[in-house]
C-alpha cells in the first residue's frame, strides 16, 4: 500500500520513532544500571550492533525474495516468523535466568550508596 497522504505518512514515522526510542534511549541506561561490570561492554555492543545488522539482513532477505523472483513482501512474512521465535524464546525462558528480583536489590543497593555519598557530600 502506498499513501500520498503526508499525515498518515507523518504518524508512521512518529510511530517508528517511539518504537525506536526503547532501543537507543532507554537499553543503554538498562545495562548501565543493570549490568555486571565486566559484561557491560559485551551488551552494549550487542545492543548498538543490533539495529544495524537487523537492517542488512532485511535487506538482504528482500533482495533473496525478489531474486527467487516473490513479492518483496514476503520479505516481511519471513522477518516476522523470525521475531515471532525470539518472542516464544523470552517468553519461554526459566524465570531465574531473568532474576528481575537480584536485579532490583542491585538498583536499591546502588540508590542506597548514592544516597549515602551525597550526604556524606553535604556534612
Amino acid at each position: 500500500m502506498i499513501t500520498t497522504d503526508y499525515y498518515l505518512m507523518l504518524f508512521s514515522r512518529f510511530l517508528s520513532g517511539m518504537c525506536q526510542i526503547v532501543v537507543f534511549i532507554y537499553l543503554p541506561n538498562f545495562i548501565d544500571t543493570f549490568g555486571e561490570a565486566k559484561t557491560k561492554p559485551i551488551w552494549m555492543g550487542y545492543m548498538l550492533v543490533s539495529p544495524p545488522l537487523g537492517v542488512i539482513m532485511g535487506y538482504g532477505i528482500a533482495a533473496v525474495c525478489v531474486s527467487l523472483e516473490l513479492s518483496w513482501r514476503y520479505s516481511f512474512v519471513i522477518i516476522a516468523i523470525f521475531m515471532s521465535v525470539g518472542v516464544l524464546m523470552l517468553t519461554f525462558t526459566p524465570a531465574d535466568l531473568i532474576n528481575i528480583d537480584v536485579m532490583q536489590k542491585l538498583k536499591r543497593e546502588n540508590t542506597n550508596s548514592d544516597d549515602q555519598e551525597n550526604t556524606s557530600v553535604v556534612k
